[in-house]
């Protein structure tokens, strides 16, 4: 009974992870699609939006099967700044953010992110977190 319910637990955290992993993908091209969709819940691509209170937007795709991943690989993340986001900074500061001390705030953040991601997928006897693909590990960007 054991082995069923942390295999229950494991999916769930999955299936967490899958939402939060989903959201992040799907939050640049939110605007289009939703302006495509209409009243259906359903994006162009046929994924289905998921209701949650603490996702602002997410989809998956109803026909999708994680029972086959037993591990994560985590890549990158991708970090980026909105759109004159160095200009604004240094119209009130007295010494000025280079390109250089962005593209570290984007390592040190990625960084971080996938420290803190690997963590939390790891805990409480949650997913294997590993560095090579292979047949059972989803890949999470």
């Amino acid at each position: 009974m054991k082995k069923a319910n942390n295999y229950t637990t494991k999916f769930a955290r999955l299936a967490t992870a899958t939402a939060v992993v989903t959201y992040a993908l799907v939050a640049a091209a939110t605007t289009t699609a939703l302006a495509q969709e209409g009243d259906e819940g359903i994006s162009f691509d046929g994924l289905e939006r998921i209701e949650a209170s603490n996702v602002a937007v997410a989809y998956i795709d109803p026909e999708a099967d994680f029972s086959a991943f037993q591990r994560v690989m985590i890549l990158d993340p991708y970090v980026a700044f909105r759109s004159n986001w160095q200009r604004d900074q240094n119209r009130s500061r007295s010494r000025n953010i280079r390109a250089s001390d962005m593209e570290r705030i984007k390592a040190d953040v990625a960084s971080l992110f996938k420290e803190v991601f690997i963590e939390r997928l790891e805990a409480d006897d949650g997913f294997e977190v590993v560095d090579v693909a292979d047949y059972d590990v989803l890949l999470l960007r």
